[in-house]
């Protein structure tokens, strides 16, 4: 990612050998992968070693041709990058420092010059870069007579093996270490650092263009690799604070108040469906006060009997309609169980998922107590019931007994008592005993139609609370399936987690590039309030209990989209402030720059015993470190020798060191 312009100029890069041509082709892959500025950049390969070679002429031409666009500012600008003001072509020559390269080296030298300026009319600025594969006879003499390349102002040399002794692993090493420093000269500020600063060593070296070797590290971490771990980190976090364990259960006076609220207690509900049945028991006691004739006895008696037949019936109709009642009733408790998980769900995404799911739990059980309570209390009924059975058939029996042989209706069967007056008192006693055994009989059918009423409506609510415990674990399972499926995602996070690059340490084995280790600290400086961007989260899902009204696991796709956002805080930083977090100590500091300097060491075998003592005294190096905000490091640097240069490169820290007396080394 790119931060202001960098100044870039056109630049044709010319390799000769395989090394070069390797080097070559890794530029290609740098300049791709950092959106650097392709546009002003060409590279050529040339093939042989034959210095008339009319083809390459031709392909020279087209190069120049085609970065040299009426508009390539405008194209440069807006790939964040700036167009040289000054009239002039950089060109790099990388060789392999075999036999007959230094013939070559100045053919393709004078053919670049010659031909930018007959071209493009512009001036050419050459620089020569040379792979030795070893530092051998063949490697120094291409570097022995350098004033024959006057043409170019800076020549660099590398080797596998560097001041130190220590040697890279194999020739693409050597080759990186080559695409590297062109994507230097063409796309950081080290082509005018190397210039001015060779320009100044002069004054020691006077009469030949400079040489130098030169040692290279680049360290780098990568904000996309970081803002998508990042990313997924942020997601499994919420997860893990949805799917959180509720610090307890609700209290039986949470469950109390709620279902006091919605009606849903026992009291309640049999208020209900009294209202529902609002009326009394049949005056059993008005007919049998009710003094009749002799002859109307036994059907007082009857009438007692239908009218609680009568009663019976009436009641089994209600006790339809206080089922439909009920049936109502239940449906509309799932909407206020519905609506009750949704809106806890909704105001606590915080460990939501378990809080609703122990409160509804808690709630059924609630009810299920309620129900058992109730099936006691039926027992009790049921005893009673049968105790109020037993003294009816008594009485019922008593007045069969007497009604046994009791004078019918019928006229007929009274007349022949009138004159029979000695059996009035008996006729009178038995009417006495069949008074009193209606008044009882009355007593019971009236307690008994008060027990059917209270025996109805407790059982109608009793299986109204075991439906209702039923629904509340129907509620159960719904909120638990969705404890499943947040479930399910966070272990595909959390598998994404470990599969990525782990703390954004990225980095490519084959480039030689250093990752920089992205600190723990780092997104909870970006995060500081994991709890705040949980209830962001919830919000953009539409809350968590719309979960409960359709489960659908692609929230995964707004949740990734706010935690972009969230996480957009990841492009502004720099590698300068990646270092800066990890190297919280002076011990941290000191530690990386003397890992980053040594890798930079440049790679040429250096022997202070081969220099004269003039040399020796005139010793010259230099080192620069490139990257966006690098101006950030100027103190800490405490070497004088490294010039901090700034660039639009914010991903990357690169380090490079020159040692300009390899050509007293090469001459000795």
């Amino acid at each position: 990612m790119k931060s202001g312009h960098n100044l870039v100029g056109r630049t044709v890069i010319i390799t000769c050998g395989e090394l070069a041509k390797s080097a070559g082709e890794w530029l290609e892959r740098l300049l791709s992968e950092r959106e650097g500025p392709e546009t002003a950049v060409t590279i050529l390969h040339f093939p042989d070693s034959a210095a008339d070679n009319d083809d390459f002429a031709t392909s020279l031409i087209d190069a120049l041709v085609h970065i040299s666009p009426p508009n390539l500012a405008q194209l440069l600008a807006q790939a964040g990058w700036h167009l040289r003001p000054e009239r002039e072509i950089q060109v790099a020559l990388v060789l392999d420092a075999v036999d007959g390269a230094i013939q070559t080296a100045a053919w393709l030298g004078e053919t670049a010059v010659n031909t930018a300026y007959r071209q493009l009319g512009v001036e050419t600025q050459v620089t020569l870069l040379w792979l030795a594969p070893e530092m051998g006879e063949i490697a120094e003499s291409c570097l022995q007579d350098i004033t024959s390349f006057s043409f170019s102002p800076l020549t660099l040399v590398v080797s596998p093996t560097n001041e130190a002794g220590l040697r890279l692993p194999d020739s693409q090493a050597l080759s990186r270490i080559g695409a590297e420093t062109l994507y230097c000269l063409c796309a950081t500020p080290f082509y005018d650092f190397a210039h001015d600063v060779f320009a100044d060593a002069d004054q020691i070296y006077t009469g030949a263009p400079a040489l130098a070797s030169l040692g290279i590290s680049v360290w780098e971490w990568s904000p996309t690799a970081v803002h998508d771990a990042f990313v997924q980190h942020w997601q499994q976090s919420v997860l893990d604070n949805w799917l959180a364990n509720a610090e307890d259960n609700p209290t039986p006076e949470v469950l109390v108040a709620w279902r006091q609220r919605q009606g849903l207690d026992k009291d309640s509900l049999l208020s209900a469906l009294l209202s529902e049945r609002d009326f009394l028991p049949p005056a059993y006691n008005l007919t049998a006060r009710h003094f009749p004739w002799p002859w109307q006895a036994a059907k007082q008696t009857n009438d007692l009997r239908t009218l609680f037949q009568e009663d019976t019936a009436e009641l089994t109709e209600a006790s339809k309609t206080a089922i439909e009642t009920m049936a109502a009733l239940r449906e509309q408790t799932r909407a206020l169980i519905a609506d009750s998980l949704i809106a806890m769900l909704d105001e606590r995404p915080i460990a939501g998922v378990d809080t609703a799911a122990r409160w509804v739990w808690a709630l059924a059980t609630d009810f299920d107590t309620i129900y058992e309570q109730m099936l006691d209390e039926t027992a009790v009924f049921d005893s009673i019931d049968s105790n109020l059975a037993v003294e009816r058939g008594q009485i019922e029996a008593a007045i069969r007994d007497l009604l046994t042989d009791w004078p019918g209706a019928h006229w007929r069967h009274w007349v022949k008592f009138t004159w029979r007056f000695w059996r009035w008192p008996r006729l009178g006693w038995r009417y006495w005993q069949l008074r009193q055994l209606g008044l009882r009989l009355a007593g019971l059918l009236t307690q008994q139609s008060i027990r059917q009423r209270e025996q109805g409506r407790h059982d109608i609510v009793a299986r109204f609370m075991a439906e209702l415990a039923r629904l509340a674990r129907q509620e159960h399972s719904r909120v638990s399936e969705i404890g499943e499926m947040l479930a399910s995602l966070r272990e595909e996070m959390a598998e994404k987690w470990e599969m990525g690059n782990e703390k954004g340490e990225i980095g490519d084995e084959e480039s030689g590039v250093v990752p920089l280790s992205v600190p723990d600290s780092l997104f909870r400086q970006l995060i500081p309030d994991m709890e705040k961007e949980t209830a962001l989260a919830a919000e953009a899902v539409g809350g968590l209990g719309e979960q409960l009204r359709q489960l659908d696991d692609a929230i995964m796709i707004p949740l990734a989209k706010l935690a972009g956002e969230r996480l957009a805080g990841v492009w502004a930083l720099t590698a300068v402030d990646i270092l800066n977090l990890l190297s919280t100590t002076d011990d941290d500091w000191q530690t990386w720059q003397q890992t980053i300097w040594d890798a930079a060491m440049p790679l040429w075998r250096y022997d202070e015993g081969q220099l004269s003592e003039a040399a020796r005294r005139s010793d010259w190096t230099g080192a620069c470190i490139i990257g966006a905000g690098v101006e950030q490091l100027t103190e800490r640097f405490n070497n004088d020798a490294c010039r901090c240069l700034p660039s639009n490169d914010r991903s990357r820290l690169i380090l490079i060191r020159l040692r300009k007396s390899v050509k007293e080394e090469i001459r000795n």
